[in-house]
């Protein structure tokens, strides 16, 4: 019983840091890698982060991919005469000296074609190749429809400070990362909650 109580919190504190952990690539630093549930494969995913440049050049994401979607691509929020659309980004310019949020209502990544639903407590690698730094691969988490950000401990340097919400909740149900007690590909964790009513989250659901 130790060993699983000990198992258990060790698989806690791992999914809890994904969203929140840093990656550095040169004067480049990408954290807060984070995702949305989304209701079915047929429906394309979300991918935010945080990217900081704390060099003297300017630098620039020209893309993104992973193994959760045959498709992802960087795309922005415009809004013109109240009509909100998406157009693809060739481009996310990263200044120096300046971070830059793909976040709600603004620069994301647009996943298309998943390979599986993804679900709350669900991680997956995403690699973000950049003009000139080159690529670097972070991990993902995936949270609720609702949420609006990871909450971080250090949530002091966090920019989705203490946005999310029913982030406890998230993770007081994870046990294991076992891909074989898994319904998902991705890292599920066994028994990931699925508590939230999917007819509410239906009517919730927002593009990006």
């Amino acid at each position: 019983m130790k060993h699983l109580l000990l198992a258990a919190t060790l698989s806690l504190t791992a999914s809890a840091a994904l969203a929140c952990e840093t990656v550095t690539l040169g004067d480049l630093s990408v954290e807060h890698g984070w995702s949305k549930v989304t209701i079915g494969a047929g429906r394309p995913g979300v991918f935010y982060v945080s990217i900081s440049n704390a060099g003297a050049t300017d630098d620039a994401l020209v893309g993104i991919s992973t193994p959760a979607a045959g498709m992802p691509m960087l795309h922005e929020t415009v809004v013109k005469d109240g009509v909100a659309s998406m157009p693809h980004a060739m481009s996310i310019p990263v200044p120096a000296g300046q971070s830059v949020q793909l976040s709600p209502g603004g620069y994301h990544g647009m996943l298309m074609g998943l390979t599986a639903a993804l679900k709350e407590g669900d991680s997956f690698p995403v690699t973000l190749s950049f003009e000139k730094a080159g690529e670097v691969t972070v991990n993902v988490e995936v949270l609720s429809l609702r949420a609006e950000g990871p909450d971080c401990a250090d949530a002091g340097h966090n920019p989705w400070r203490c946005k999310r919400s029913g982030s406890r909740r998230l993770h007081a149900g994870r046990r294991s990362l076992s891909h074989a007690q898994s319904a998902s590909p991705w890292c599920s964790p066994a028994g990931a909650n699925e508590r939230d009513d999917l007819a509410t989250d239906r009517r919730k659901e927002s593009a990006c």
